[in-house]
């Protein structure tokens, strides 16, 4: 087994040891349960030379598991090895992973793995007490190669304890804080642990808490500095701010920096207090505000006078604490005040609930102010606009909003009215609106004021016919600005116009990103489109377009250079499996795509033409014998996909040519397949292990070889005994394979240095 699993309750540690002498490479073991008989500790010790790496069953109480553990350790500090080596090094080397003392990780892990740990460094450190003697230089190691995150619950387990670890480490580690104690004690204690912490996450319910205990500590610059460092400086008031308190707050503040993200929102703050916070304050990354704490700021900060030199990036306000319609007002009456006196770059009031009248004079704001609003209150102010018609009104409000209107349902005269005010680009969600290909003809001289969103394909359709039809080619770059350079035309059906407006876009683009996932268009249409290639930047087709593609290839008239370019649109890679998109205007669909002989030689014959590396897809395909053969003539310039059902065929084809051919052949399949052959889960007869022994005759060598779950036969697998060598990665696993032959692979294996991995 890849790994040794053991009940100690249960089986003498004496019989694991005989086993895992037979094996030539140290393997990993699982301590399913624990003894607590000395005899038995000192027996496991001696397994400890033939152990790559020690761990214990994740469903296992942590508490015998770490008592064995420190177990363990003393034992290796009394005991040496026969060799001469030393236990506790022994020990120290099948511990030292990063998952330690697990396998791997599972739901719970970073709580587990964190628990196991703090229990036995506290096991340790008593036992040291108790005796008098060091043992925790043995765990040095394992605690520096430990967890990458620890975790922690203040309120069952002493912080103490995580201190120390976190002292062991030669750099600051992240911590995440479970649950917080309500003694004010151990909340101070955990912020001695801040110096050596990395990064902090805790719930959000916990950081007025920390926040709280920082604030009480304001006197100690490092402490408060580290705080801000692992919290990514956010700080949140809930507690009551008298005047004195607001100046050990302002100490605090005082030492953060220009990312400070502040949450202010105290259950009651003294009108002194609150003119005194941001008095040395230059600048905040956010500061979030209560409705009660904005109008004593602005009756602070009117009265200190102070104020006016701080800069916010973003305000927002605490909609919880927000008051019905006949408060509105007074609210933002005060924010308005604030914004005078305050440098603020945007007001969030995105979790606010308020009438878009009452918004009015704050869009009126002079400066560069972004407002970010609610999706409701955003609807009721583009419906407000448009029924007053006030320009000037409106033209503030796409200021305010950025001209993001994507989570509005517009009308198209609404559109109309907000793209017409030329004051920046409005994005706008089309299939929330009532806009129609029917509107086209409007739109095309403001194209270069709209970002389009999912743009409907008939819709965009429309557009570049009307393009065309006008004779609009200035209207091109505003079109691709409008759809960030991207034109889809996916699920749409394309006449002899629609593909002639098609290329009058293209003709008029530089790099564009065309997309024609079960597009229809006639074939004679495809030779009109092909040669414009050249200017798209990423080209995204169905399989069955792209054989069409391919067969225009293959006409005489086509040019070398165009078939490079469609390549390179389609990033030298042709994908013929189901998985380029399902059509869903159909209700069912074969997922199997047969490729006749035609199809194959076109395939190959572009391939050829492009001269480039290929990456070629033939998973979810059925070809026909010659067709599998003329492949043959392009593996040597591909990168090969394809199911096993195929890859057995291509082998196949190894017995049909001469020796000479068939070398060149296997070379080329070896090269298309870049040295992994895997044919796993798939029954292997014994003409297919025939096929398989020539190809790894013949080919140099193999990355890997997977024949796990192939029902090989015992004739099968002697076909291949002789060059299994060729595989640097060799899996024969659930193959049904008796003593003789597991012994003769093992003498294979054994004299091979090429073979570095076997399952």
């Amino acid at each position: 087994p890849p790994v040794w699993s053991i009940n100690l309750s249960e089986r003498k540690v004496s019989l694991l040891l005989e086993v895992l002498k037979l094996h030539t490479e140290k393997k990993p073991v699982e301590l399913r349960d624990c003894s607590d008989e000395e005899s038995e500790v000192r027996s496991f010790l001696q397994c400890l030379p033939y152990i790559s790496h020690l761990w214990f069953n994740g469903f296992h109480p942590d508490s015998k598991s770490s008592q064995f553990m420190l177990n363990l350790i003393i034992t290796a500090v009394d005991c040496q090895s026969d060799e001469g080596e030393s236990f506790t090094e022994l020990l120290t080397s099948v511990c030292r992973y990063n998952t330690f003392p697990y396998g791997g990780e599972f739901h719970g892990f970073q709580v587990r793995q964190s628990d196991f740990l703090l229990d036995l460094f506290s096991r340790v450190k008593q036992y040291e007490s108790e005796t008098d003697r060091s043992v925790l230089p043995v765990l040095l190691p394992v605690y520096q190669s430990g967890p990458p995150v620890w975790s922690i619950n203040l309120s069952e387990r002493k912080v103490s304890l995580l201190l120390e670890v976190l002292k062991l480490h030669t750099e600051k580690k992240p911590v995440v804080l479970i649950d917080c104690s309500d003694e004010e004690s151990e909340v101070r204690s955990f912020l001695q642990c801040l110096p050596y912490i990395s990064h902090l996450r805790c719930e959000e319910r916990f950081i007025p808490r920390l926040s709280k205990a920082v604030v009480d500590c304001a006197e100690d610059t490092d402490l408060v500095r580290a705080f801000f460092s692992a919290m990514d400086f956010t700080f949140t008031i809930d507690w009551v701010l008298t005047t004195r308190e607001c100046r050990a707050v302002r100490k605090v503040l005082n030492l953060s920096d220009s990312k400070l993200k502040l949450t202010l929102n105290p259950r009651a703050i003294s009108l002194r207090g609150a003119g005194l916070l941001f008095r040395h304050n230059t600048h905040l990354q956010k500061l979030c505000l209560s409705d009660r704490v904005l109008g004593r700021l602005v009756r602070a900060v009117r009265a200190a006078r102070a104020g006016g030199s701080l800069v916010i990036e973003e305000l927002c306000l605490d909609h919880h604490r927000l008051k019905p319609k006949e408060e509105m007002f007074r609210v933002l009456s005060s924010l308005s005040s604030l914004l005078n006196v305050w440098t603020v770059h945007c007001v969030n009031l995105t979790e606010c609930s308020m009438e878009a009248h009452s918004l009015i004079s704050l869009m009126c704001h002079p400066g560069n102010l972004k407002i970010r609003l609610s999706k409701a209150t955003l609807q009721q102010f583009t419906d407000l606009l448009y029924a007053d018609k006030d320009g000037d009104l409106t033209q503030f409000f796409l200021k305010k909003v950025g001209g993001d209107l994507t989570s509005c349902s517009l009308r198209w005269e609404e559109l109309i009215h907000f793209l017409q005010q030329r004051v920046c680009r409005v994005s706008v969600n089309i299939r929330k609106s009532e806009i129609t290909y029917k509107h086209t003809r409007q739109i095309l001289p403001l194209l270069s004021e709209v970002q389009f969103k999912r743009l409907n394909p008939r819709v965009l359709l429309s557009i570049i016919r009307e393009i065309y039809e006008t004779g609009s080619a200035h209207c091109v770059s505003g079109l691709l600005s409008s759809t960030h350079s991207c034109i889809n035309l996916n699920n749409t059906e394309l006449d002899s116009s629609h593909c002639t407006a098609l290329c009058f876009t293209l003709q008029h683009c530089t790099f564009v990103s065309l997309s024609l996932l079960w597009t229809s268009i006639p074939e004679g249409e495809l030779l009109k489109i092909l040669p414009l290639f050249n200017r798209v930047s990423q080209l995204s087709v169905d399989r069955f377009l792209l054989l069409k593609l391919l067969h225009c290839c293959s006409t005489s008239e086509f040019q070398q250079g165009e078939t490079a370019a469609l390549f390179s649109a389609l990033q030298n890679r042709l994908d013929f499996s189901c998985s380029t998109g399902l059509d869903l205007s159909t209700e069912t669909q074969d997922c199997t795509l047969n490729l006749s002989t035609e199809d194959c030689r076109d395939i190959s014959t572009a391939i050829l033409n492009s001269q480039r590396l290929t990456e070629l897809i033939l998973e979810d395909c059925e070809v026909e014998d010659t067709g599998v053969g003329m492949f043959f003539l392009i593996l040597h310039t591909v990168r090969l996909r394809c199911s096993k059902a195929l890859l057995l065929r291509f082998l196949s084809l190894l017995h049909v040519v001469n020796e000479s051919d068939c070398s060149g052949r296997i070379r080329s399949l070896s090269h298309a397949l870049d040295g992994q052959m895997d044919l796993s889960e798939t029954p292997l007869a014994l003409q297919a292990c025939r096929s398989l022994a020539l190809f790894l005759e013949y080919c140099k060598g193999l990355s890997e070889l997977d024949l796990s779950h192939c029902q090989l036969s015992d004739h099968g697998l002697e076909l291949l005994l002789p060059h299994l060598h060729k595989a640097a990665v060799l899996d024969l696993s659930h193959n049904a394979i008796d003593d003789r032959l597991a012994g003769r692979i093992y003498t294979v294996v054994s004299t091979n240095s090429n073979i570095q991995t076997v399952r």
